[in-house]
């Protein structure tokens, strides 16, 4: 076994929000140009959960197989009122720290 890391860097405004991080039932490539919210995997399990309290970064640490092929599902959680939660989702592959997570409900793009 070897040990992971997913890490979530956040940008935006401190608020009380919660996002959820799931495991998806998907253990192969997914290719983007098939996806959809309607097509996506199903989720395996409730991964972690995300407090948004403090906002700059979130690091979870576990253990995986090598060449492991994880998908994730990042969401606002379902215990937080829909207009409370609004979440945009960036990736840069080039970028050192490809994940960022901009969570603002006035942040202009």
């Amino acid at each position: 076994m070897e040990n992971c890391q997913l890490l979530v860097k956040f940008h935006g405004r401190n608020n009380s929000s919660i996002l959820d991080v799931f495991l998806l039932d998907e253990p192969h490539r997914l290719y983007e140009e098939h996806l959809s919210y309607s097509t996506r995997p199903p989720h395996s399990h409730k991964f972690a959960e995300i407090s948004l309290a403090n906002p700059s970064s979130w690091v979870h640490s576990f253990a995986c197989a090598r060449d492991q092929i994880m998908t994730f599902e990042v969401a606002c959680s379902v215990d937080v009122e829909e207009n409370d939660c609004d979440l945009h989702w960036m990736q840069d592959r080039d970028n050192r720290i490809p994940s960022e997570c901009h969570f603002s409900d006035d942040l202009y793009f």
